[in-house]
């Protein structure tokens, strides 16, 4: 099983497949989000980096996953796309 990147779209989907593929190789969850980080690009890993920058002792996995999801969730893009309009 490979993980995939994650750009952006979809971040519920990627999360899915990211738990399953830790759980799989045994991960430890204390490694989850630092493993997760491998696997960011583009906007995402810029999220990730203010979001590590700005939650320096807040590195949870569940504080993660919540995070990506509010900030890259495709309803966010509906409303960043409407608001390039304007």
């Amino acid at each position: 099983m490979k993980l995939s990147t994650f750009y952006r779209e979809n971040p519920r989907g990627w999360i899915r497949k990211c738990l399953k593929y830790l759980k799989r190789h045994l991960t430890p969850i204390c490694q989850w989000v630092e493993i997760a980080f491998i696997y960011l690009e583009g906007r995402a890993k810029v999220w990730f980096e203010g979001y590590i920058h700005n939650n320096k002792d807040v590195a949870h996995h569940d504080d993660f996953m919540k995070g990506i999801c509010m900030r890259l969730d495709s309803k966010e893009n509906v409303v960043e796309e409407f608001n390039k309009l304007i």
